[in-house]
């Protein structure tokens, strides 16, 4: 119960604008993180591991099954893949330092 209490505390600081303070908080991040994969794509499977590792939740999004998910990626001017979206940044391929850097570690 109290963990629940807790959780719409942290919800409503974040609301009122307290993001970067809450994202610190014991690891937790609120971050939106999107990746574009593909099925034979090494550094895409790393990026994943790295990120299932590190405990961050991820929306995939795979150019090989998704027809709809090829036609945004190359609307967005992007050719190859990995490209990971956190927030509004973008890394192109599997770079941890950088993801380290967005993700605030």
């Amino acid at each position: 119960m109290a963990f629940i209490f807790l959780l719409r505390i942290l919800f409503i600081l974040y609301e009122l604008g307290y993001k970067k303070s809450i994202e610190k908080l014991g690891g937790i991040c609120m971050k939106k993180i999107v990746i574009y994969t593909s099925d034979n794509c090494q550094f895409c499977h790393m990026a994943k591991d790295w990120l299932k590792e590190n405990n961050f939740e991820f929306e995939e999004k795979n150019i090989s099954e998704d027809k709809e998910a090829m036609l945004d990626l190359r609307k967005q001017g992007f050719a190859g893949v990995p490209v990971i979206f956190v927030d509004d940044e973008v890394i192109l391929g599997f770079n941890q330092e950088k993801l380290e850097k967005a993700l605030g570690l």
